[in-house]
């Protein structure tokens, strides 16, 4: 699980005026989405283990996740 770019999140944020939350372990991926959408209401980004988030945070409504392969 990771957020990248930011590209879903703030797109979820913008188009539904929802609370979009981003994780990503990659502090570089968390530095670009937070350059690409600057000042998005309800956009937040995390630099974490998703794990780690999860287990610390509120409840979620909705993970929306794509682009995940079952490598059995």
């Amino acid at each position: 699980m990771g957020c990248g770019t930011g590209r879903h999140a703030a797109h979820l944020a913008r188009a539904y005026g929802s609370r979009a939350d981003g994780v990503d372990a990659s502090s570089s991926q968390i530095e670009g989405a937070r350059a690409q959408h600057p000042n998005v209401p309800g956009l937040r980004l995390f630099h974490a283990d998703a794990v780690d988030h999860l287990s610390q945070a509120e409840l979620y409504d909705v993970m929306p996740g794509g682009r995940t392969t079952d490598r059995r």
